[in-house]
């Protein structure tokens, strides 16, 4: 089906399309993992996976959590020794910035209500292995929120069995997330944070966190745990560098790294319609041709004149198709205010000959009046410019 959009003249030649609606939807929606199917029309604008983590550490109080999630030690325990998942029935909430694309769309006049958004897991894991429940998500025209109960999968399997562990430290299955210490010097010198890219189980050889001698270890030069900033990669052999200073028996500077890749996509339709006039130069339909100022022009009446002559330049983003047009005065003069008598053009108006670049499609019509029947019907001039997908083309039309 065809759109037509009118040309509005208004000493200026303007658009009006669709009304946009408030950019600002915050209502919860589930989310809904895998293929969804993508109306024809639309188009990917951008994408994220924003870094949904977390890191539980051991702390002294028996526990394992951060400044959000606490969970006890005997829940640990339990969920180790009987299913292989931490019980966590509690909500947790993150925002994210909109990607750059996303927000510039909607500050050009988009709305959210032509945005749709696939979800997808990239840790190969599906939904139902790492929720509890099933994720929500809300946006606004600056953020996309997602609350979701996290599942912590573990393994029965000890981290490291050394004489003198005092906690049982789990391990992460492979895909949930990875494990994560706190690393110092034999002295006590915090250095930063490593991870299981570069220390092994294998790797630790005592209950105080000590490391195999003949072998590199990377950490974060510095990292701050409130903000999760990390610096630049630096390395050091074993003997130079330990888990902890006196509490990796205890399961201390060890911490349990949960990772939910939540990949948002963003597709938004063509909008507009199919065939809409363009500032010269552009082939792309923007909201901010609504805006006069984009597409308007503004032609100065001479006294005694009886006609005007002004070029349109239309683009046909749709399929193959014939649209008619019209254009709308408005008398902007302030030495004769009053308004023209017929301010609204339209394209039948057109001298049909007169102007050499007529915008006019031949078109057989049975009209008995022509000459013509259905069964040997006539071709005369109609209205209307006819213009392949993705055609653009720039005529004359004279109105009197």
């Amino acid at each position: 089906m065809r759109k037509l959009l009118p040309i509005i003249l208004s000493v200026l030649l303007l658009l009006t399309v669709f009304t946009i609606p408030d950019t600002y939807a915050e209502d919860a929606k589930e989310i809904k993992f895998g293929d969804i199917a993508i109306p024809e029309g639309y188009a990917e604008l951008d994408s994220h996976t924003p870094s949904y983590s977390y890191q539980l550490w051991h702390y002294s109080g028996g526990y394992w959590g951060n400044n959000i999630v606490k969970l006890m030690d005997e829940d640990v325990a339990e969920g180790i020794d009987n299913r292989g998942v931490i019980e966590y029935k509690h909500p947790v909430t993150i925002k994210t910035d909109l990607p750059a694309k996303v927000k510039e769309h909607l500050t050009n006049g988009g709305s959210l209500d032509d945005i749709l958004i696939k979800f997808e897991l990239t840790n190969g894991l599906q939904d139902v292995e790492i929720f509890s429940n099933t994720p929500t998500y809300s946006i606004n025209n600056d953020q996309i929120t997602v609350s979701f109960e996290p599942k912590f999968a573990v393994k029965k399997k000890h981290l490291v069995d050394h004489p003198g562990m005092k906690v049982h430290v789990p391990t992460i299955p492979e895909g949930y997330g990875k494990m994560v210490y706190a690393v110092y010097t034999p002295g006590g010198t915090h250095l930063g944070a490593s991870d299981e890219t570069y220390i092994n189980p294998e790797d630790i050889i005592d209950c105080d966190g000590n490391l195999r001698a003949d072998k590199m270890y990377g950490y974060n030069l510095q990292i701050n745990f409130v903000n999760r900033v990390d610096g630049p990669i630096e390395y050091l052999p074993g003997g130079k560098i330990k888990i902890g200073y006196g509490t990796f028996a205890n399961g201390g500077a060890v911490g349990l790294e949960y990772l939910f890749p939540i990949k948002a996509t963003y597709y938004v339709g063509a909008g507009g319609p199919d065939f809409f006039p363009t500032p010269e130069g552009s082939t792309e339909w923007k909201p901010q041709y609504k805006d006069p100022k984009y597409c308007a022009k503004t032609y100065t009446y001479e006294q005694g004149q009886t006609e005007i002559t002004f070029p349109v330049n239309l683009y046909n983003q749709g399929e193959e198709a014939i649209t008619d047009f019209k254009a709308v005065w408005f008398n902007s003069s302030k030495v004769n205010p009053k308004p023209w008598d017929s301010p609204v053009w339209e394209a039948k108006e057109i001298d049909r000959h007169g102007n050499g670049n007529n915008p006019y499609i031949e078109k057989p019509v049975a009209h008995p009046n022509a000459g013509g029947t259905e069964e040997n019907p006539i071709t005369q001039p109609e209205p209307g410019i006819k213009l392949a997908k993705g055609e653009s083309k720039t005529f004359e039309v004279t109105v009197p």
